[in-house]
């Protein structure tokens, strides 16, 4: 699911000669400056996280008042000040700051003081400001986090792909203690040789998926994250796909068994989530022949097709229940059961229509009757609705009924608008903002419903609330993309009453009465008309 999370990132360099401070000490007395000084700006980010950032403001105000040479906290107050104030007041925050910024003598200057400087001056469209400010934290910290940045993006401006992956090489050899950044550049390295694998041999491209291992598992053991872990070794069995198949194979039995230890000890995925790597072991074992394989594990994993039940499989992957189901049939073909296989296939080609020819050409192989025709295009047909009636019933059991929190807020023309204008009509709102990659593809998604579907329909209401912070983009984006829907700012304050957890987008449908009868987090293209139409009547038919 693609969502852009809301949290603040906040990255400290861990030198391999010394360490450093990631956080408070609570058992710290009061008296101690540098304590209180953390627990004054944790206090900001916690508010700010929260979706208080009105609080978050005013705290960051008072305590910038008796730290002013905090440097992140300047950066965290620019966002707070765009998100509840007038797309003026943000530029006007930036440039008070930075005017103190520049009366800072050098020896004074360290690296957050650079990043937040130069975030500042970008943000006002300083090139020359923050070129000066690169050469001179580069110069002085060559092992620092922009020293770091400057080698990251030099490798992704960089045509050659080969080039760009010694580039990316070399920076994992150079700083490997920052292994956030390495494990992200690992993965940067396996990506481009998989778009361009006549440059890479298949060696190469094994090396780097291990390679990719080792930093994904020593993240986990620093960060404790292990999503990070799932992603990167799916990511490894999806690429070695096409390369080398049986070691895609066994990274997918990692992923799996890793799945099946972490999932009771985490809250982040549970064992569903190893469904990716089965299906990645399938098609592993159909790239290799092994059918006995293929037909092992197809059989104990895809669900039967009268179940109804859908195949999850993460979206970002190109690899859906069509290609299973494919590589099952042919399975089926090399062990004689033609018949069980053209069924796999029908099933294959109304999920992906690139299949029908190759279900053509199967169905051509023995005559059918018209009797057997017909009862194959019946359980194709009987197919398809049972998974369409799973997903309608799985939508509607994720309804609920609660107040939905009311707010005032600006539209692009400073016009003052409730949610109680809208009393009476079925409210479809979302929260969103014009840097968020799946905002801005769930936007296009409501555009076109709005206008094709539901733009007269008078109890029918779009509502998109911005949270950028940089006010000013809004307006031009709704123009560029003709958005014809109510598009509100946030003010700091609604924020946290929706978006108290997950990221963005986030999609509300409200009844007539203001109550929230769905709520949808991340955005999903696939059947997501087909979803939104099903929530919208659902909603529609209720009682206020």
């Amino acid at each position: 699911m693609g969502r852009c999370l809301l949290s603040v990132a906040i990255f400290l360099l861990v030198a391999s000669t010394g360490s450093a401070r990631v956080g408070p000490d609570r058992s710290a007395a009061t008296s101690d400056p540098a304590a209180a000084e953390a627990a004054g700006y944790d206090r900001a980010v916690e508010h700010f996280d929260a979706g208080r950032i009105a609080r978050a403001r005013e705290v960051l105000e008072e305590f910038l008042a008796a730290q002013p040479e905090h440097w992140l906290a300047h950066s965290l107050y620019w966002q707070a000040v765009g998100r509840t104030a007038d797309e003026d007041a943000m530029p006007d925050a930036v440039r008070s700051s930075l005017a103190r910024f520049a009366r800072v003598p050098i020896e004074r200057r360290d690296e957050s003081f650079y990043s937040t400087f130069m975030e500042g001056a970008g943000f006002l469209g300083d090139t020359a400001t923050v070129e000066s400010l690169q050469a001179e934290v580069v110069r002085r910290f060559p092992r620092g986090l922009e020293a770091q940045q400057h080698v990251l993006r030099a490798a992704a401006a960089e045509a050659d792909p080969v080039r760009a992956a010694g580039m990316y090489r070399s920076y994992i050899e150079q700083f490997p203690e920052n292994v956030s950044w390495t494990e992200s550049a690992a993965g940067n390295q396996l990506k481009l040789m998989e778009r361009h694998p006549d440059r890479f041999s298949c060696e190469e491209v094994v090396a780097a998926a291990w390679e990719l291992d080792a930093i994904s598992a020593a993240y986990i053991l620093i960060y404790g994250n292990p999503t990070m872990r799932v992603y990167a070794l799916t990511r490894i069995g999806a690429i070695l796909l096409e390369h080398d198949p049986a070691q895609s194979m066994r990274f997918a039995e990692r992923g799996v068994r890793f799945v099946e230890a972490a999932a009771p000890e985490t809250d982040e995925f549970d064992e569903a989530a190893a469904d990716t790597f089965r299906a990645i072991r399938i098609l592993a074992a159909h790239r290799l022949e092994r059918w006995t394989d293929v037909r092992r594990l197809a059989e104990r994993f895809l669900p039967a097709p009268e179940a109804g039940t859908v195949v999850k499989i993460n979206p970002w992957l190109p690899i859906g229940e069509a290609d299973l189901r494919h590589a099952y049939s042919d399975a089926l073909v090399a062990d004689g059961r033609i018949g069980a296989a053209r069924e796999q296939l029908c099933y294959a080609a109304v999920l992906d229509p690139s299949l029908t020819l190759v279900r053509d050409r199967l169905l051509q192989q023995d005559r059918l009757t018209e009797q057997q025709r017909r009862a194959l295009e019946e359980k194709t047909s009987l197919f398809l609705d049972r998974r369409v009636d799973f997903r309608r019933q799985r939508l509607l059991g994720t309804q609920q009924k609660r107040p939905a929190p009311e707010f005032s807020l600006r539209d692009l023309a400073g016009r003052l608008v409730s949610l109680a204008d809208f009393r009476g009509k079925i409210v479809v709102l979302d929260f969103w903002a014009t840097w968020c990659g799946p905002c801005v593809a769930e936007m296009k998604e409501l555009k076109k419903a709005h206008q094709e579907r539901y733009r007269d329909d008078a109890v029918i209401e779009f509502v998109a609330v911005s949270i950028d912070t940089h006010k000013g983009k809004v307006a031009p984006f709704v123009e560029k993309h003709g958005l014809s829907l109510t598009v509100l700012h946030a003010d700091g304050k609604v924020d946290g009453e929706y978006l108290k957890r997950g990221g963005i987008p986030q999609l509300f449908i409200l009844d007539r009465g203001g109550n929230i009868r769905f709520h949808v987090i991340g955005f999903e293209a696939a059947h997501f008309h087909e979803h939104l139409d099903w929530m919208i009547e659902a909603a529609l038919k209720q009682d206020v």
